[in-house]
């Protein structure tokens, strides 16, 4: 696809008729500061997130040390009063995206003890399990139609690296990644738990 501008503007010359976002690990969590920038620049088209490992399961504080240290901040809507939750997650982010685009899909990745993240936080393997399991039932039940999540057992991280064809639940990250991307109308599939 040919595209126009910049460094700081580069879109494709014709309207995508889908967007397709997707990051892992920081890049996962890049994707929702994007995903506003992308429907300034494309208000109509239907957008679907892949966030792989990147789902902002916190502590209290953490954001907001970590928003200090980078200046990121002002990424967060001012409106958006619940983005960081008082227990340092971001599920409450999520929600808000999905509660003002219609048009937008978005599926999480996350194993249940991402190893990377019980290494910076205080917090067991237990409660980060109950924390993601909780974060994305919470997800689905206010978004049945448009947030799906997939969620393994371990310690693992980033399955579009790493992981791209296990089998959890009986479809891979590939499948469950493809039934986003190529069809006309996604089908973001069963809730997976393994």
């Amino acid at each position: 696809m040919p595209f126009e501008g910049g460094p700081k503007t580069l879109l494709p010359l014709n309207t995508p008729r889908r967007i397709l976002l997707a990051g892992n690990s920081a890049g996962g969590f890049g994707v929702h500061h994007a995903l506003p920038l992308l429907r300034v620049h494309y208000p109509n088209v239907p957008i679907e997130v892949i966030n792989d490992s990147g789902v902002g399961i916190s502590t209290p504080g953490a954001w907001e040390a970590t928003n200090a240290y980078w200046n990121a901040a002002s990424m967060f809507p001012q409106s958006c009063a619940d983005c960081i939750g008082a227990d340092g997650n971001l599920t409450g982010y999520h929600s808000y995206q999905l509660d003002r685009d219609p048009r937008l899909r978005m599926g999480l990745m996350s194993t249940k003890l991402d190893g990377v993240v019980l290494k910076r936080l205080p917090l067991s393997p237990q409660a980060y399990e109950a924390e993601v399991v909780a974060a994305m039932a919470e997800l689905e039940a206010a978004h049945p139609e448009r947030f799906r999540s997939f969620v393994a057992d371990g310690d693992g991280r980033t399955f579009i690296l790493r992981d791209f064809d296990r089998e959890i639940g009986g479809t891979t990250p590939r499948r469950w990644i493809d039934d986003r991307s190529e069809r006309g109308r996604v089908e973001l599939g069963v809730r997976l738990r393994s």
